[in-house]
C-alpha cells in the first residue's frame, strides 16, 4: 500500500534531520493499481505541498525493487535496522547506570534520561514494549561508557512499567551503535530504507 502520510511543516529532528517517517509514504503490499501510478500519486500529493516525496519500503521486497525500475533512488541514509530484544537480557548485559543518570518521565508512557548535556536517550512504553529512541552522546564523550549508562537506566525504568521487550531503529551504517546493541542481545527483526524519486 503506498499510503501518503500528510507531512509536518518544516518538520525537523531535534538534531537537525529531516523526520522522513512522518514525512514518507508507507510503501507495503498491493496498492490496488499499478505502481508506476501509485507512485505519480505520492509525487503529486507531495508537490502538492511543497515537501519531497519520500517512500518508506522494505528492502529489497516487491514494491523496493519496483521503483528502483521506475528510477527511484535510495536515500543517503542507508538502510534502516529495526531491532529486538528481550529486557531481562539487555539489563543484564548493561549492568548498573551510574551515579550521574537523571531520569525524567514524561506524560503518558514516555521517559527520557541524560547525563547533564553529554547524553540522553527516550523511551516509550506500548503495553509491554518499550520504544528506544534518540540515543545520542556528544562527540568528545563517545567511547565512556556513557550509552551504557542512560541504556541502562531507561530499560530499567521500562522494566518497572511492566515492559518485557525493546525494541529500536539504528542506521546500518552506525556500526558502532549496531555493536554495542547487538553485545546487549539485540538482533534484527527486518530492514527498511527510503527511496525517493530521481532529480534528473
Amino acid at each position: 500500500i503506498l499510503r501518503a502520510a500528510g507531512p509536518l511543516p518544516d518538520a525537523q529532528h531535534p538534531q537537525g534531520r529531516l523526520v522522513r517517517r512522518a514525512n514518507s509514504a508507507l510503501a507495503l503490499g498491493d496498492p490496488g493499481l499499478p505502481l508506476p501510478e501509485a507512485a505519480a500519486q505520492v509525487e503529486r500529493f507531495y508537490a502538492a505541498l511543497a515537501q519531497p516525496a519520500y517512500a518508506q519500503v522494505l528492502t529489497d521486497d516487491v514494491v523496493d525493487r519496483g521503483l528502483a525500475e521506475l528510477g527511484w533512488q535510495t536515500d543517503p541514509v542507508g538502510d534502516v535496522l529495526v531491532q529486538v530484544a528481550p529486557l531481562s537480557r539487555a539489563l543484564r548485559s548493561l549492568g548498573p547506570s551510574g551515579p550521574d543518570v537523571t531520569l525524567t518521565q514524561g506524560e503518558g508512557s514516555s521517559a527520557r534520561v541524560r547525563v547533564g548535556e553529554v547524553a540522553f536517550v527516550r523511551a516509550y512504553l506500548d503495553r509491554d514494549w518499550v520504544l528506544i529512541h534518540d540515543l545520542w552522546v556528544s562527540q568528545e564523550h563517545r567511547r565512556t561508557g556513557l550509552a551504557r549508562q542512560v541504556l541502562s537506566e531507561i530499560l530499567d525504568w521500562a522494566a518497572s512499567m511492566g515492559a518485557m521487550t525493546a525494541h529500536l531503529q539504528v542506521t546500518a551504517g552506525n556500526t558502532a551503535a549496531v555493536q554495542l546493541y547487538s553485545a546487549i542481545g539485540f538482533v534484527t527483526h527486518h530492514t527498511y530504507r527510503w527511496r525517493r524519486p530521481s532529480a534528473d
